[in-house]
């Protein structure tokens, strides 16, 4: 089953001691069991029975993705008792992954960019992925200028295709002064 094997949405490792959950990342890695964090319902979830200084929640991916587990981030439902708000955008889950575990340096967030792009396709097992000749062109092009900066900002797709086929355009915004 290695490399057959995704485990989501984890919110329970966010609960884990650090060795515990060392130990638990070096299974996973082993076993070739991937993980699926969802951020924004992890944190809708977590946290109820406190009234102040709720705990985060959220799975540390980053941490896993350290000891050799294969991670992604993404979203499940939205505007469901499970997640009751989102727009699907999977540049907004991996900024609030940033966000919520402190990871601000310029590999951080373009290992968090990975989690909704190479790392989800590794783990889909995708056998043709990213931008190579002879391959599908289903890409979104986003407005940024470098992995870091799409995450920072949450940057806006511009534009998307699939099967080489553009399925979508969003012009940037004119300042009319």
């Amino acid at each position: 089953m290695e490399g057959r094997v995704t485990a989501g949405p984890v919110t329970k490792l966010s609960a884990l001691p650090p060795d515990a959950l060392d130990k638990m990342a070096g299974l996973m890695a082993e076993s070739g069991v991937a993980a699926t964090i969802l951020p924004a319902t992890d944190l809708f979830l977590t946290g109820r029975d406190h009234s102040h200084l709720c705990p985060r929640g959220v799975a540390p991916a980053h941490h896993l993705a350290a000891h050799g587990v294969a991670c992604c981030l993404s979203t499940n439902n939205m505007l469901n008792p499970f997640t009751p708000y989102g727009d699907g955008s999977l540049t907004r889950i991996a900024n609030l992954y940033a966000n919520v575990h402190h990871l601000g340096d310029p590999q951080a967030l373009a290992d968090c960019l990975d989690m909704i792009t190479r790392s989800s396709a590794k783990i889909l097992r995708l056998p043709d992925y990213g931008l190579v000749p002879g391959n599908p062109a289903d890409l979104v092009v986003l407005d940024a200028s470098s992995p870091q900066d799409a995450i920072a900002r949450i940057a806006p797709p511009l534009m998307a295709f699939k099967s080489g086929r553009q399925s979508f355009e969003r012009p940037r915004p004119k300042l009319h002064l």
